[in-house]
């Protein structure tokens, strides 16, 4: 997350870190919030990548991932993927309906 704090849009280092995520078995092994900072750096530097949106859009829907998320981190979630452009309408369904749970709005 340091990169987009500070404003660092490197494409190559942006394309590694995708790359790299893409990985088998790497977006497994993320918790929730790692998932989300990941999405949020991508989006922050405006930087698209539709392999990954898809990826991490299918991370978040298996069971329990969205459970995992704070509020602030499926706030977030949907802010990237909205900055992006990435239409995910499964995603964004079931977040809503994570949100809607009791004590996720209070």
């Amino acid at each position: 997350w340091a990169f987009p704090t500070l404003g660092v849009r490197d494409l190559s280092l942006m394309a590694a870190v995708a790359a790299r995520t893409l990985e088998k078995g790497t977006l497994t092994v993320q918790n929730a919030q790692d998932v989300v900072n990941t999405v949020w750096a991508f989006a922050t530097l405006g930087v698209t990548n539709t392999d990954l949106t898809d990826a991490i859009a299918e991370r978040m829907l298996q069971e329990g991932a969205l459970a995992e998320c704070s509020p602030n981190n499926m706030a977030t979630l949907v802010s990237a993927f909205a900055k992006l452009g990435a239409h995910y309408p499964p995603l964004m369904r079931a977040t809503a309906a994570q949100m809607l749970q009791e004590g996720h709005l209070a």
